[in-house]
């Protein structure tokens, strides 16, 4: 198992929720976007559990 999926899997729900949430999400997805290609294997793979909770890509 990953170190990012493990951490995710310590994310509270309420966390996780507030930030996939309508609110935060374009943030988000702004946030990724700027990472583009320096973005480390680990927030990569957080950003793919993320985009899979919301049913859209981020960043």
């Amino acid at each position: 198992m990953s170190l990012a999926l493990t951490r995710l899997r310590r994310v509270k729900p309420e966390a996780l929720q507030l930030l996939v949430s309508e609110e935060l999400r374009p943030a988000l997805r702004k946030w990724y976007q700027e990472c583009g290609a320096q973005i480390n294997p680990a927030a990569l793979h957080f950003r793919e559990r993320l985009s899979d909770l919301v049913g859209e890509r981020l960043g």
